[in-house]
């Protein structure tokens, strides 16, 4: 035995055996089995390939890679789920096979009690990655993209993108990339399952002009947030300093989270998407100096990887400015969150 932490009675590995146990036991209906399901799911000791089952009365669920086994199993019965997980190394699969046979054949949930929720550790002392004591899986990075089409396409940058073996969007919804311009930072990615965004960005009919208010938003804290962040700001010309055609300039204060975001005018149409900070050496530019891929660049893009269609003008644009809050949250109902896994 190791220690508390509901809903797991956490015992590590003794002998040098490598084998670690959890024993799972705490009160719920189907929701709270369910939930157990999805958050077990999220751990470094479950790792993504596997089978997994769930249903009404309980769940199973595997995982195993190069660095780690693991074997969950939770009944729901009489409002009490009770069930137990077996973690081990590669190395001992044939002694962890014969462990797991015993513990599934032995296992009964015993009386009508379950473990105190008030045992263990505080929750409001744990670490943000971290759950109930375990390590949560982690991307490598994450960073912003928005919606271009009612299926859900996405816009974001090269950079978000670069070197992953998985993506999700919208905070976990699997995506590939299906055009990439390096040159260009831009990435295209489409979920696997089609989606039904509330808001996408449609192709604005003229260019914006220098001096317009605009607004952008982004994850400018990663995932550390539920929602992106809005900042208002100006677009000050039209061409980056060096005066690439397909950048606009911006007077905006934003953070390396946002890169990728949606950059909207007041009334709504889209103006570009935010690029990340330019690191020059030698040269630093000032805070508030921000740069943008022009929407002209993203049609073209969508054009020649033939995706030019679905990205209709979608509604709001080209018509009378909206109110600060409209405008917030129509940028933020077009954004989602990036994060590119290992």
């Amino acid at each position: 035995f190791d220690h508390y932490q509901p809903p797991f009675v956490h015992y590590d590995a003794i002998g040098g055996s490598g084998m670690r146990i959890l024993l799972i036991s705490q009160r719920g209906d189907q929701g709270t089995l369910a939930g157990l399901y999805e958050s077990l799911q999220s751990l470094e000791i479950v790792p993504l390939s596997g089978e997994r089952s769930l249903s009404r009365g309980g769940f199973v669920l595997t995982g195993a890679d190069a660095r780690v086994r693991s074997y969950s199993q939770a009944d729901l019965k009489d409002g009490l789920i009770k069930g137990f997980t077996l973690v081990w190394s590669p190395a001992d699969e044939a002694r962890a096979a014969r462990v797991l046979q015993v513990m599934k054949s032995s296992f009964r949930p015993f009386g009508d009690r379950v473990l105190d929720p008030g045992l263990g550790q505080p929750l409001e002392g744990q670490r943000a990655d971290l759950l109930a004591g375990l390590e949560v899986r982690r991307p490598l990075r994450s960073g912003s993209g928005f919606y271009l089409d009612g299926a859900g396409l996405v816009a974001t940058t090269t950079a978000v993108v670069a070197g992953c073996s998985r993506l999700t969007v919208d905070h976990g919804q699997e995506a590939d990339p299906v055009w990439q311009d390096a040159g260009l930072g831009l990435a295209l990615l489409a979920p696997r399952e089609a989606l039904a965004p509330p808001v996408h960005a449609g192709l604005p009919a003229a260019a914006p002009r220098r001096g317009t208010e605009v607004a952008a938003a982004g994850y400018s804290y990663g995932d550390a947030l539920d929602a992106p962040v809005v900042s208002f700001g100006r677009l000050e010309d039209l061409g980056g300093l060096d005066g690439e055609p397909d950048r606009v300039r911006l007077s905006l204060t934003t953070l390396e989270g946002d890169a990728g975001g949606p950059v909207l005018d007041a009334t709504g149409a889209l103006v570009g998407m935010l690029l990340p900070r330019q690191v020059t050496a030698g040269r630093v530019l000032p805070e508030d100096v921000a740069f943008a891929l022009d929407a002209g660049a993203i049609g073209d893009a969508l054009e020649r990887a033939g995706r030019l269609a679905a990205a209709t003008d979608a509604a709001g644009g080209g018509g009378a400015a909206l109110a600060p809050e409209d405008l917030g949250a129509r940028a933020r109902a077009m954004t989602v969150l990036v994060s590119c896994w290992p």
